[in-house]
């Protein structure tokens, strides 16, 4: 309902101390006509239950921190139906069509996300199945541009549809990862002292904080996290797992992520593209290994985790070869040693993981929690025809 918004904090900008409420209500009023009441009485039903609920939520809420449940969902809905059931006129009912979006984008927040088997799945309610494509329609049909300001409708639908799981498992590690969503890693955990070392996105839905793999430059994509690459498995064992991605221009990526026969509690990655366009072009990659706790926080990062890089052969703390500031500048790397190394290791529980890397340099942190989950780039490179570019890395532990 941006219309509603931006109308409203137009008028407050233009005259202050008017009561943002009142103007809610005579936006509604002028702009829905005749099916304004149901519009009204659902943002009344919304303040209301927010209100009571004693939630406090940031810029970026969800469903759940607002205390958003199925059963809202379906109210949305029914008050959305039955405005667009009183509009008189086509440009009154296309109004309200497109503020029912709201309505089914919290249908699809509020409904749960379950395991079944190898895959993840949206279960929507009896009676409400077709929310997800009624949601396409509509967005389709009003040119909604994106559903959030980080991400754009491709990755978004990546996030609630049907995700299919590769499983890796030995005796120190179980590692579970999308295939056709970027082949993020989603789960990860050391076996030997039941440490979950990614954060669960699965009820969050959300892509931060996990182990993924970004193209950065070559990508035609109005927003990098937009473009999801859909890998297919070639091969798989318990052990191992060899996947392959085919881009717009023909291009490939392949991939392999293995336990290492010779040191199983070491995980190993690899990553191979080759180009096929016609004219030279540029890329780059980020990779994202976004590996610490379960539940850690913001202050127990600052006080027991102790990051260092290789830097001219010796191992120091990472915010002392930056100054300990961010960068202001995005793909910025730190004059680190390559091939090279960096640690994260928690002092307090004395654990801790390795990464050795090979034709990556670690990116300058943007925020202040990358100095304790650090991003790694491979080196911008213009390819020809057929020519690749690899990069590779391998994770252990510390402090077994």
């Amino acid at each position: 309902m941006s219309d509603l918004k931006n109308w409203v904090a137009s008028q407050c900008l233009w005259k202050p101390g008017s009561d943002s409420w009142d103007l809610a209500l005579k936006f509604c009023r002028m702009h829905y006509t005749e099916s304004a009441e149901p519009i009204i009485k659902w943002l009344t039903l919304l303040h209301n239950h927010v209100s009571l609920s004693d939630v406090h939520y940031n810029c970026f809420p969800e469903a759940k921190d607002m205390n958003l449940d199925i059963e809202m969902g379906k109210k949305a809905i029914a008050l959305f139906e039955q405005a667009i059931g009183l509009a008189k006129t086509g440009e009154v009912r296309r109004r309200v069509e497109k503020a029912s979006i709201c309505a089914y984008r919290l249908m699809l927040e509020a409904s749960p996300y379950v395991r079944v088997n190898d895959a993840y799945k949206l279960f929507l309610p009896k009676g409400y199945e077709s929310t997800l494509e009624t949601y396409k329609s509509l967005v389709k049909k009003y040119k909604t541009e994106r559903p959030t300001e980080m991400a754009g409708f491709a990755e978004y639908y990546k996030r609630i549809e049907d995700r299919k799981i590769v499983t890796l498992e030995n005796e120190f590690w179980k590692l579970e990862l999308f295939p056709g969503w970027n082949a993020k890693i989603f789960d990860l955990v050391y076996k030997p002292r039941n440490l979950k070392l990614l954060i669960p996105i699965i009820e969050r839905r959300r892509i931060k904080e996990i182990w993924d793999e970004q193209a950065i430059k070559g990508i035609n994509s109005e927003l990098i996290r937009d473009y999801v690459i859909t890998y297919k498995v070639d091969s798989q064992d318990s052990g191992s797992v060899s996947i392959s991605a085919v881009l717009d221009d023909g291009s490939k990526l392949d991939r392999k992520i293995w336990f290492d026969p010779k040191d199983p509690s070491k995980i190993r990655s690899k990553t191979e593209f080759t180009y096929a366009g016609d004219q030279p072009k540029e890329y780059q990659f980020r990779v994202i290994p976004h590996v610490r706790y379960e539940g850690v926080d913001s202050e127990s990062l600052a006080r027991d985790f102790v990051t260092k890089v290789l830097h001219e052969g010796q191992m120091v703390e990472l915010k002392d070869l930056t100054g300990g500031g961010v960068s202001g500048r995005k793909y910025t790397p730190v004059n680190v040693d390559s091939p090279g190394c960096y640690t994260v290791f928690n002092k307090k529980d004395n654990f801790g993981v390795k990464m050795d890397f090979t034709n990556l340099m670690v990116e300058h942190p943007q925020t202040w929690w990358e100095y304790y989950m650090p991003r790694m780039l491979t080196k911008p490179t213009t390819l020809e025809k057929d020519q690749t570019m690899t990069w590779e890395y391998d994770l252990m532990p510390l402090g077994r």
